[in-house]
């Protein structure tokens, strides 16, 4: 203190002002921006990795489906349906409803399949005929019932994955 009642030292600046509050909130900031980019990659990558197995999925259906319809040229179905995987549940389903009076004989069926490279299952009753291939990977499954002794239902089926059906 001086004579005249002053201070002679001027308060000196804090170096740190805000007790470092400064620098750590930049941290934060910092470290919840690299959270969240890494979420949004990992969202992402999430993302195109159930695409690309539902495209996958959809590949080996529309193989099933196109060997149904070439065959539908030859053997005529009376009823049909078609259910894309991932719709009801994972698999895709062919159906195909052959008539009592000029449907195809099981054999012909097997004839027809076997040149499309199909290969013959040992088939589980009720099934008459069990027939299987295999396209990109994927499982593909024909049975043939006989309904009555004069009517056969085929049913074709494309196993897909829970991944590729997991963001449908």
């Amino acid at each position: 203190m001086s004579s005249s009642g002053f201070v002679d030292e001027a308060p000196r600046p804090d170096p740190n002002p805000g007790g470092g509050r400064r620098g750590r909130g930049r941290a934060f900031r910092l470290g919840g921006f690299f959270t969240v980019l890494v979420l949004v990659l990992l969202a992402f990558g999430g993302w195109a990795w159930t695409s690309r197995a539902h495209a996958d999925d959809l590949a080996a259906f529309e193989a099933l489906r196109a060997d149904a319809d070439v065959m539908d040229r030859s053997l005529t179905p009376r009823r049909f349906s078609e259910i894309p995987p991932c719709r009801d549940r994972e698999e895709g389903t062919v159906t195909r409803t052959y008539s009592e009076t000029d449907g195809p004989a099981p054999e012909e069926i097997v004839a027809y399949l076997q040149e499309k490279g199909w290969h013959e299952l040992e088939p589980t009753p009720p099934a008459v005929v069990t027939m299987a291939t295999t396209v990109a990977g994927h499982a593909l499954l024909v049975t043939v019932v006989a309904t009555s002794s004069s009517t056969l239902s085929l049913t074709a089926t494309s196993a897909a994955s829970t991944v590729g059906c997991f963001l449908r």
